[in-house]
């Protein structure tokens, strides 16, 4: 048997057909060419599709006893994300299918039922919240930084949720 190198076999095989990768000589690891993993591991662990979010008040009204009021306002929501243990919004919003930079105008026209003295009448924004855990890699083992972290991303669409809060 001809006693060829890796190289010059491994042309003998594949003719002329260029190879990305790089030529391996004797004792070399395949695993070595590759990137490490990343340090850090994002897990989604609950998904709300049409969620309304309580903090993004877009607008309110309040009115006297037996009144109505009516809201009509245009307002932008973006997303929102927890982060910890050193990883950054980008790479959290990249590992649960969100946009970091997303950007909805909500448009708000919705009119109350007769009122009570002193309720609130409030519109807010609609949209994706996903709960998740964040998980650093130390000394060859996940572990797991802090709790259960949530984002929040508005729909494409304008979408309000109106009633009494």
């Amino acid at each position: 048997m001809q006693n060829l190198s890796l190289r010059r076999l491994a042309t003998a095989v594949i003719g002329s057909v260029a190879v990305a990768t790089p030529a391996l000589t004797v004792g070399a690891s395949p695993a070595a060419a590759v990137p490490p993993p990343s340090k850090y591991k994002v897990a989604v662990t609950r998904t709300i599709s049409d969620n309304v979010d309580f903090s993004r008040r877009v607008a309110s009204c309040t009115g006297s006893e037996g009144t109505t009021c009516s809201i009509t306002r245009e307002k932008s929501v973006s997303t929102t994300i927890q982060v910890d243990g050193g990883v950054t919004a980008d790479y959290v919003a990249a590992s649960i299918g969100f946009s970091r930079t997303k950007e909805s105008s909500t448009s708000v026209t919705c009119t109350s039922p007769a009122l009570k003295n002193g309720q609130t009448w409030s519109a807010f924004a609609i949209g994706t919240r996903k709960y998740y855990t964040i998980s650093v890699l130390k000394n060859g083992s996940w572990v797991q930084v802090g709790g259960i972290k949530t984002a929040w991303e508005p729909h494409n669409y304008p979408s309000i949720w109106c009633g009494f809060y």
